[in-house]
């Protein structure tokens, strides 16, 4: 009994066995800005406390993000992160450039004096010309001068200063090259130094093996430097009437760790580091007298709606990264804040102008998808992007031309089609093709599966559309202005067959009704029973007409479309143009009617 006593006394005292394995890189979760890595590190087979150093962890790791989970029969302990620098003995390499800096030192030295030899020369040289030249005078002035000789010693003044003067510019070019040399020497010695430190990063697990035989540890961390767009391709066929949809993701991968074959899946969502989330704070409210809330118009409105709505996204992001819980106490706050405030603006704002804020600005943030590959993926860690395939379908698209000629007198093909992937698409850069043929540029915004959605597949340059104003009366009727319209439209059709075209015009619109009285009159043809034309569109004066234009309809036999309409105002009134913050909400509505109308 005492043994068995002294053995549990003294078992948690024996150092855990050691061993050593990088294993590898098994699963990738890549975000939009981070990524979630799982790496595989198998076990020694024996059983009891190991501790598992895995090198080479990524210099991109999160700090705080690692965690490990093992196979039945073995408890994980304790996962800790840790950087030690190591170095090399560079001796010999060292010794050999230090040799090399002395022996160009001495040249330097050597160079430096004999430089000195020669800077002694010239002075001696400027000696001989200050003792020649007085005594030439003197002698020119007594008539004892003897030219040649003086001749000779000039010459050789001359010739001894040239040379010691090339003798001097080739020392100064040889010491320049010999410290170019020296500073070189020295840089290397640094860079020899500096490459034999190098920062090793490691995983250290701890864990308990209670069953003998293989198993593993599966060792989760996050990476920054990375992350990923989605980028399409859209290939139209009328004949087939088919839109292929060819959905790619463009990867940033700069984490210093490469993905050899890995299973890969791609998300929109944000990782969380916190496991805890938001308490739910009692909803004070206070008593005040100001201003009527609900004389707020509904632009104010938006802002505010939209000032609350981002605290609350910044809140949310605060507690997904919260690690302690003084963080996670100071974002719970900010989001109950950002609540309450969304309580007391649904409480104090008009019903239809909440109702109106709250369908323009919802949905903002989009939905969180993910991506699971069907196959491997490897992506090395380098700082241009990749690309890997997510999926390609084939969708059934309605194909027709758009013709706005009020806009311009080009006609443009568009097709309709409904997202039958079964893969929400985000929003995103597109490449268009038709018959094979690139078409330009666009750009995708969100479509869930299931929703209809337009793509510009280019002008047709076959097609011709024209408007012109066919008649106009104005009278005075009463203490009214009335102003009688008649517009015609046109379309030519150069194609060898029919084709089918939504041909778009507008009435004049305004708000205020009582000031503005608009009717239509009478029309060549019938307005489109589109269901979501007639409801987004037509209340707002939109006129489209949906028409098949015969093959070769061009000059007198084009399909022409007339119509009129009326205004009538006061007199004493003037039809302008809205400008300012009219403007600007009329800016807003069409961005939304497009929305609306599923232009992508």
């Amino acid at each position: 009994m005492r043994i068995l006593t002294l053995l549990a006394v003294l078992l948690p005292l024996i150092p855990a066995q050691t061993a050593t394995s990088a294993g590898r890189v098994a699963r990738v979760t890549l975000y939009r800005g981070q990524a979630r890595v799982v790496r595989e590190v198998p076990l020694p087979a024996r059983t009891g406390g190991l501790e598992i150093v895995v090198p080479g962890m990524p210099h991109s790791i999160v700090g705080g993000s690692l965690y490990a989970e093992a196979d039945a029969g073995t408890d994980v302990r304790a996962v800790r992160y840790r950087t030690r620098a190591v170095g090399e003995d560079p001796r010999d390499e060292v010794r050999a450039l230090d040799e090399k800096i002395e022996e160009a030192k001495d040249s330097l030295a050597a160079n430096a004096a004999s430089s000195k030899v020669i800077q002694k020369r010239l002075a001696y040289l400027d000696k001989i010309e200050e003792f020649v030249a007085p005594t030439a005078h003197g002698d020119l002035r007594n008539g004892v001068l003897d030219a040649e000789a003086l001749e000779r010693l000039v010459l050789f003044g001359f010739k001894q200063r040239k040379d010691a003067q090339d003798e001097l510019l080739k020392l100064q070019r040889e010491a320049r090259d010999i410290q170019k040399a020296l500073a070189l020497l020295a840089r290397q010695r640094i860079e020899l130094h500096a490459s034999s430190s190098r920062t090793v990063r490691e995983a250290v697990i701890f864990v308990e093996k209670r069953t003998a035989g293989p198993a593993k540890v599966s060792l989760n961390y996050l990476v920054a430097g990375c992350g990923w767009g989605p980028m399409y391709n859209l290939r139209a066929d009328r004949g087939r009437g088919v839109v292929q949809v060819e959905y790619n993701a463009v990867i940033q991968q700069t984490t210093g760790e490469d993905w050899s074959d890995v299973e890969f899946t791609l998300s929109t969502a944000t990782p969380s580091l916190s496991a805890a989330g938001p308490g739910l704070a009692p909803f004070t409210v206070a008593m005040n007298r100001g201003v009527d809330p609900q004389a707020e118009g509904k632009k104010e409105a938006a802002a505010v709606y939209q000032s609350i709505a981002s605290r609350q996204k910044a809140g949310n992001k605060m507690l997904q990264n919260a690690f302690n819980n003084a963080d996670n106490f100071a974002a719970a706050w900010n989001v109950n804040r950002a609540a309450n405030d969304f309580q007391t603006f649904e409480i104090v704002t008009g019903s239809e102008l909440l109702a109106s804020v709250v369908i323009d600005e919802g949905g903002e943030q989009g939905p969180s998808l993910a991506y699971k590959l069907n196959v491997p993926v490897s992506l090395a860690s380098r700082s241009d992007t990749q690309m890997v395939r997510i999926m390609r379908s084939d969708l059934k698209g309605g194909f027709y031309h758009v013709a706005t000629p009020v806009l311009t007198s080009h006609v443009y093909r568009e097709a309709e089609v409904v997202n039958t992937s079964g893969h929400d698409l985000l929003a995103g850069p597109v490449s268009v093709y038709l018959e094979n043929r690139f078409v330009g540029r666009a750009e995708m915004t969100t479509v869930a599966q299931g929703e209809t959605f337009v793509i510009g597949l280019g002008a047709d340059a076959r097609l011709r559309a024209r408007r012109e104003l066919a008649d106009k009366k104005t009278k005075i009727q009463g203490g009214n202005r009335v102003i009688d319209l008649s517009v015609r439209l046109q379309i030519e059709n150069f194609h060898g067959e029919a084709v089918n075209v939504r041909l778009l015009d507008r009435l004049p619109h305004t708000d205020r009704e009582d000031d503005l009285r608009i009717t239509l009159g009478e029309m060549s043809g019938e307005l489109s029973e589109n269901a979501l034309y007639v409801r987004t569109d037509r209340p707002l004066g939109i006129l489209r007409w949906d028409l098949e234009v015969p093959a070769s309809a061009i000059q007198e036999k084009a399909h022409v479309v007339t119509y009129s309409y009326s205004l009538e105002f006061d007199r004493n009134l003037a039809l302008t143009n809205p400008a300012g913050q009219q403007q600007q909400k009329d800016r807003e509505e069409f961005q939304r009617l497009l929305r609306k109308r599923g232009v992508r």
